[in-house]
């Protein structure tokens, strides 16, 4: 790389980091309340005990336990911060981990196109991909997830030309952590291991180390999930269900959806026209890895699709468990689009075109849940708990979507490239502006919760008690937890420690129970010193000693 070109990308690099930094001082507040505050209590206590626990060990609230690599990683802030003073260090640790992938994407990118082309998709995909920014502003192991991805996708590129064993070993290292990130990442080091044993010469490696090394790390990962890992052994098993067929077809066809209406359609079309081309030697190397991983992540994810069939909780589509694969069909798509000039649909791309098309028009259910689908973040309504479906006309999703994706095939077709490209970035811009717009608002929204607003700029020792109805936990606590310097608990109408029928805090069972907390939270009338009560039937007990 020439000198110029070295420092125009740092320039581009601190630029990225300068806009992702400025807007994480609009977010104020979290989003997965459960799995949010999970990540945050891992890393405090690993901080704290340089050992890692499971959510309901360390505060004993019902919640989602997320691998803990993330955890891990933000660990040291919270020896020196706390509050929402952390949480504003891991956003910007996000962000500074999603701009550095200015450096990866610059010689992933540079290898099919060059010019100035490069540096406006590499500000597309760190500022304008939902995929990425929807995750940067959470405190989720998805924003480090897509990190970990795109530098095994750039090592790997680079085993094939230089430093063979160096590049390709620190490629299964990212993959590694891949699947030490998210339940699925294990599709990775799979993924690289069925390119080695495709375009490999010697079977060997593919089949003798990485093949074993592939599945020891999907069963570390999995002995890791806890409570997780049984709900994914269930949806894994949902395939020996009698209804798997048709209900595996009814799920597939719902991912194919999902795929569509998340890219717009025109970047699969590009990917899979051009991905065949064999005048790219660099494409040649990497074609099976990207193929594999597509394909593994689709059937990955249309599995938990048949899972939530079976539970009754269907939803239209599921966006949060390909979250990468989407990246990959943008990225190449416009790689491949910016490098062929003149587009021409040859068998693949039909079978894609025919195939996504086809399904789009067979949407027959429209309700899709928000949790699952976080990058369409911009369709629904910010005073909605994260787990609504998505807008309230059934109809939505089949009468929005179609439309657009009809007018883009249509100047695809006509190789009008300039309206194309920019009715794409004017899509994507309007789009990822919303989201951004939308995560601030939330966040905001939630800042007004009159418990939070009670003990956000305090440092107390808190015990939530709460009942049935779950709100304290679903919101004060895991709020407190994770955005005040509060030392906050919970415990349950269940707990073996305490009965909420006949509350005795008098006892030395009660007095052994409250003994280390200064306030109270409940929704229960306790015979205790109450500081005050709030409109929404919050009350708050002074236990102070």
């Amino acid at each position: 790389m020439k000198k110029n070109s070295t420092r125009n990308l740092i320039l581009l690099f601190l630029t990225i980091f300068g806009i992702k930094a400025i807007i994480s001082f609009f977010f104020t507040g979290t989003y997965f309340y459960s799995d949010e505050a999970c990540v945050v209590q891992k890393a405090i206590y690993f901080a704290q005990n340089f050992k890692i626990e499971t959510c309901s060990f360390i505060a004993e609230a019902p919640a989602g336990d997320p691998l803990p690599f993330y955890s891990i990683v933000i660990s040291p802030i919270y020896l020196f911060l706390k509050g929402l003073d952390a949480y504003h260090a891991i956003l910007l640790l996000n962000s500074l981990l999603i701009a550095l992938l200015t450096f990866p994407l610059y010689k992933i990118i540079e290898k099919f196109i060059e010019s100035e082309k490069i540096n406006y998709l590499i500000i597309f995909v760190t500022l304008f991909l939902p995929q990425i920014i929807i995750y940067e502003k959470m405190l989720m192991t998805e924003s480090i997830f897509v990190v970990a991805n795109i530098w095994t996708l750039y090592f790997y590129m680079e085993s094939f030309n230089k430093n063979k064993i160096r590049n390709k070993s620190l490629a299964i290292l990212f993959a590694i952590f891949a699947a030490l990130m998210r339940p699925f990442g294990f599709i990775v080091l799979f993924a690289i291991t069925i390119n080695e044993f495709i375009t490999s010469k010697s079977k060997k490696f593919a089949l003798a180390v990485l093949l074993p090394l592939s599945i020891v790390t999907l069963l570390i990962a999995f002995s890791m999930l806890n409570g997780i890992g049984g709900a994914l052994l269930n949806k894994f098993m949902s395939m020996t269900d009698p209804t798997f067929i048709r209900e595996g077809i009814k799920a597939m066809k719902d991912q194919v959806n999902s795929f569509t209406i998340t890219t717009f359609l025109i970047p699969i079309i590009l990917f899979f026209t051009y991905i065949n081309k064999k005048d790219s030697k660099d494409l040649k190397n990497i074609k099976y890895f990207l193929l594999a991983f597509l394909f593994l992540n689709f059937l990955v994810s249309a599995n938990h699709m048949h899972g939530y069939l079976l539970e009754n909780n269907r939803t239209a589509l599921l966006t949060r468990y390909i979250n990468i694969a989407i990246i990959y069909f943008n990225l190449f798509g416009l790689i491949f689009f910016f490098r062929y000039r003149r587009f021409k649909l040859n068998t693949l791309g039909t079978i894609a075109l025919i195939t996504t098309m086809g399904s789009l028009f067979f949407l027959e259910y429209q309700a899709a849940k928000h949790s699952l689908n976080i990058d369409l973040s911009l369709f629904y309504n910010t005073d909605h708990f994260v787990g609504a479906n998505i807008a309230q006309d059934n109809g939505f999703l089949a009468y929005y979507f179609p439309p657009i994706i009809f007018v883009l095939i249509t100047l695809l077709f006509l190789n009008k490239r300039k309206l194309l490209i920019t009715s794409l970035i004017a899509i994507f811009l309007i789009q990822s502006g919303m989201l951004y717009i939308w995560e601030r608002d939330f966040g905001n929204k939630q800042q007004q919760d009159p418990t939070f607003q009670y003990f956000k700029e305090t440092e107390f020792n808190i015990l939530t008690i709460e009942s049935y109805n779950r709100r304290l936990v679903d919101f004060t606590f895991w709020r407190l937890l994770t955005l005040t310097k509060n030392d906050t608990d919970s415990i349950y109408f269940n707990d073996h420690r305490f009965d909420p029928i006949h509350p005795n805090f008098n006892s030395e069972k009660g007095k052994t129970l409250l003994g280390k907390y200064d306030y109270v939270i409940s929704n229960f009338n306790f015979n205790l010193p109450i500081e005050t009560s709030l409109p929404d039937g919050t009350k708050i007990y002074n236990v102070k000693n």
